[in-house]
């Protein structure tokens, strides 16, 4: 009977603690080792569950994000708990075969909630913007595709969104930040064009993190409808690229809302592996927060 007492808790604790406390996000690591990003919260000081991290966002006064330091998240460490509990629970009834399976599974399902891997998505309210973001991925295992960014509309075409990027450190060589004044090794769809600053709806004025231009998206002009969009605007690099197992890639984003809920306008990131299909994972959108909220999403890339 205590056997099945504690089984109990252990698969009520990685039920409940994963769903409620965030500690798989939501999401799935990438299997064979794709794309699993995540972002911060806010570019000004303060702290956000990311990722199944505690992270802490300091501002540097000029809109970047100066550092930030991570900490395991409590449903995390919970959830890795449950496989410890089962694996000792494992070890402590070598006699009994059936029971033994059993807490073995859980022992496993514990431990790998633990660690799979979840990034959030930034909600703004009406009108809002998330300031300067920093999207992060570290490989698993070596992949190659196309990758790109986009911003849409959604549900009508009235307001338009628009999407700042910069700084992508898996850019065409010599032009990662477009600093070459144009988009040279990058293919655009919509309204896209290059800034040296850009004037939010709250009288906010953005300017690169990184030399004189960045990227602006305009969600007009292409159709996203394939995306749960209307229409929108695209930002790929041309030629596929390339990671290693362990590399990571990143870049700067900014997204502005200048529409109002209930009209979700969003921005996300696209991805296509080689002899794969399209993927996306949504950076922010707008919401009924009204505060830049943080809501969890699956990682598939």
């Amino acid at each position: 009977m205590k056997n099945f007492c504690l089984i109990g808790v252990t698969l009520l604790l990685t039920i409940v603690l994963s769903g409620c406390l965030g500690g798989g996000g939501g999401g799935s690591s990438a299997g064979t080792g794709g794309f699993a990003g995540s972002s911060a919260s806010s570019s000004s000081s303060g702290e956000a569950i990311v990722a199944g991290e505690q992270i802490v966002v300091i501002d540097d006064g000029g809109g970047n994000i100066g550092a930030t330091t991570h900490n395991p998240e409590p449903a995390t460490m919970v959830l890795f708990g449950t496989g410890l509990l089962g694996m000792a629970l494992f070890r402590k009834r070598k006699k009994e075969v059936g029971m033994k399976k059993l807490i073995l599974l859980l022992a496993i399902c514990g431990m790998a909630l633990s660690v799979t891997n979840a990034y959030a998505v930034i909600e703004v309210g009406s009108y809002g913007e998330t300031g300067w973001q920093t999207f992060t991925n570290t490989f698993e295992s070596a992949w190659t595709g196309q990758v790109g960014v986009a911003v849409s509309n959604f549900g009508d075409t009235a307001l338009s969104p628009v999407l700042l990027v910069d700084n992508l450190n898996f850019g065409p060589a010599g032009n990662m930040g477009f600093e070459l004044g144009d988009f040279t090794g990058y293919t655009t769809d919509g309204d896209a064009a290059l800034a040296t600053s850009f004037v939010s709806s709250g009288g906010t004025t953005y300017f690169p993190t990184e030399g004189t231009y960045m990227a602006r998206l305009l969600a007009s002009g292409a159709d996203t409808s394939a995306y749960g969009g209307t229409n929108g605007a695209y930002l790929w690099l041309t030629d596929d690229v390339s990671f290693a197992e362990g590399d990571t890639a990143s870049f700067n984003w900014n997204f502005l809302a200048f529409d109002y809920y209930p009209f979700e306008d969003f921005a996300f990131v696209l991805h296509k592996e080689v002899g794969g299909g399209y993927e996306t994972e949504i950076l922010a959108k707008i919401g009924p927060t009204g505060g830049g909220g943080v809501i969890p999403e699956p990682a598939t890339m």
